[in-house]
């Protein structure tokens, strides 16, 4: 489903799970906490995050069996910032998948990846939308800084993981100071700051402090 109201959702799953059970229900829309338990695979818009305690029981109930359920967050057409735009500043790709750590989002979805106008290599403009809306690679496989930059955002993304799984249950105190650095840091790397401050600043903070939390190891030897 895409972007469909709860008022058109309700009687889209009454029938889904009449008719085939079977079926997982995915949604790329808004913050509708009635719909929690019953999508799979829900993708949030950046602009309405679920509330902290919730991405912690969907993520819960993930732990316990991995096919459900997904909860990540999107950007598309909207919003201007922070976004991958041709004419987006190049942080903000690596911005999104830090913010998707920093929430607790299972992963982040972009419309679109290669959805190519005309001629992309002369112009990436669209008529309705902002340019590079459309697609994030070009024709014959061939990267793009923002696509690079977003890939940067995707290894933050597995660092983060790998160190709070690397450090768990740790009493150093220099290894709990540093993730207590970090954690600060992240709570930071939200979208109304996004739109305040640029992504470069808050991108920048939180590579140093996963730089300097690899240097560590459990024992702190």
């Amino acid at each position: 489903m895409d972007e469909r109201p709860p008022d058109q959702m309700f009687p889209a799953i009454e029938l889904i799970r009449r008719e085939a059970p079977a079926l997982k229900i995915a949604l790329a829309g808004g913050n509708h906490p009635e719909l929690k338990d019953l999508i799979d695979d829900w993708c949030i818009t950046i602009q309405s995050p679920l509330s902290s305690d919730l991405i912690e029981e969907r993520n819960a109930r993930r732990q316990a069996d991995e096919r459900y359920p997904q909860t990540t967050f999107y950007v598309c057409c909207n919003p201007e910032r922070p976004n991958t735009f041709t004419h987006s500043p190049p942080a903000e790709s690596t911005w999104l998948g830090i913010h998707a750590a920093a929430l607790g989002y299972t992963g982040f979805l972009r419309w679109a990846y290669d959805s190519w106008v005309e001629d992309p290599f002369m112009d990436t403009g669209h008529v309705t939308w902002s340019a590079g809306d459309c697609f994030l690679v070009y024709p014959g496989a061939r990267s793009s800084i923002r696509f690079e930059m977003l890939r940067d955002g995707i290894e933050a993304y597995e660092q983060i993981h790998i160190l709070r799984e690397r450090f768990e249950g740790t009493t150093d105190s220099e290894v709990l100071r540093k993730i207590d650095q970090l954690d600060r840091v992240l709570a930071e790397v939200t979208w109304d700051a996004a739109r305040e401050r640029e992504a470069s600043y808050f991108v920048n903070i939180v590579m140093s402090s996963i730089t300097d939390l690899s240097r560590l190891r459990p024992d702190n030897r």
